[in-house]
């Protein structure tokens, strides 16, 4: 972990420095996103035994601010929620295992470099770190049990992404997908050990400058 940290520390650090000299130019801005998480998945392991539960695509809405320094070094730190529902898996005892669901809470600090295709037109790529924040898990579907319960999956997560954007006077309509791998895992009083696997994101977004 501190592998990661440290350069975003470093990256964060550098960017706060550049800003601070009077003949860098600096954008402030902030928005809104919405898009869809999809492609996540969930393993149990225990004494040879494993099962995989993939997760349906689910929306996800949330806010952001940063700056961008000289046009083409972007630093954006948002928060976003979402709902993360399993689908009902079977088992190598043909045993059905039930589908569950549990919120999702998410902050994130993104860089981005943008390059202008046009003068209104930016594309863009870069790196992303955040943590991520579990509520109760409730199994779904026929006789599921609906006790809520608190499965100790928060954690890490880290990633790429890639974007395309329209710039329209203050505004800046945009559309980003990404993919987070995970550092997510736990293991119960059964020594069953649980890991969520990565995920990819589309998200849109809105952002004005000031």
């Amino acid at each position: 972990m501190k592998k990661i940290l440290t350069p975003v520390a470093i990256l964060v650090s550098t960017f706060a420095v550049t800003a601070a000299h009077a003949e860098a130019k600096v954008d402030y801005f902030a928005g809104v996103d919405a898009g869809v998480n999809f492609g996540g998945k969930t393993t149990q392991k225990n004494f040879g035994y494993k099962l995989d539960q993939k997760a349906k695509a689910a929306p996800v809405y949330g806010i952001h601010g940063g700056i961008t320094i000289d046009d083409h070094h972007r630093v954006t730190l948002g928060y976003n929620h979402s709902e993360q529902e399993f689908k009902k898996a079977i088992d190598s005892g043909k045993d059905t295992i039930p589908g569950k669901k549990s919120d999702v809470d998410t902050v994130k600090l993104q860089y981005d470099y943008v390059y202008g295709l046009t003068n209104n037109i930016n594309l863009t790529g870069g790196a992303h770190l955040g943590y991520q924040w579990y509520g109760k898990a409730q199994e779904t579907g026929k006789g599921a049990d609906k006790q809520k319960v608190d499965e100790h999956m928060n954690g890490m997560i880290y990633g790429l992404q890639t974007g395309l954007e329209y710039n329209l006077d203050q505004w800046t309509f945009g559309t980003e997908i990404g993919y987070s791998w995970k550092d997510q895992k736990t293991t119960d009083t059964y020594n069953t050990n649980y890991k969520n696997s990565g995920e990819g994101t589309f998200l849109t977004s809105v952002s004005y400058h000031f």
